[in-house]
């Protein structure tokens, strides 16, 4: 009796060991996985920052050029200032706020596409305004120097 009472102790200890040890490979396995989600979503994190980081070099660069849109260039800048520094204020990477973040980047993206479709519109007709009133000023010269010579 007593040694089947060892032999139970030994044999609850043998599965109690193996219980351990493959409840400590499962959290080293979960333990890795984390690891890679967690460098996969700091990545992401590190190239939405990125591609804010252009966006406002891209908006400064169209607000040095002085156009008729500067105020509203601004604003959108300001935005995604505002946006980049708040990923980059995140502690913890979390996926839905890299996924509601990549939204907002798309739409702002939108915006961008459509203020420098405008600005580039602009400038195009403000070139041409500009030679018609070149043009204008020389016949207007022309047509007073006669005017001045006739009488």
């Amino acid at each position: 009796m007593e040694e089947q009472k060892k032999s139970n102790s030994k044999s609850i200890v043998i599965v109690l060991a193996v219980l351990l040890v493959g409840a400590l490979g499962y959290t080293f396995y979960n333990n890795g996985e984390h690891k890679k989600l967690t460098d996969a979503i700091e990545e992401e994190k590190m190239e939405i920052e990125g591609n804010l980081d252009n966006m406002i070099v891209r908006y400064e660069e169209a607000i040095g050029e002085n156009t008729s849109m500067t105020n509203e260039l601004t604003v959108e800048r300001d935005r995604i200032i505002a946006l980049r520094d708040s990923i980059k204020g995140l502690k913890s990477t979390n996926y839905n706020l890299i996924r509601r973040y990549r939204r907002q980047i798309s739409k702002l993206e939108k915006t961008n596409r459509r203020l420098f479709f405008m600005t580039d519109s602009l400038t195009g007709a403000n070139e041409l305004l500009t030679i018609d009133l070149d043009s204008a000023n020389v016949k207007i010269t022309n047509q007073l120097a006669k005017f001045i010579c006739s009488s």
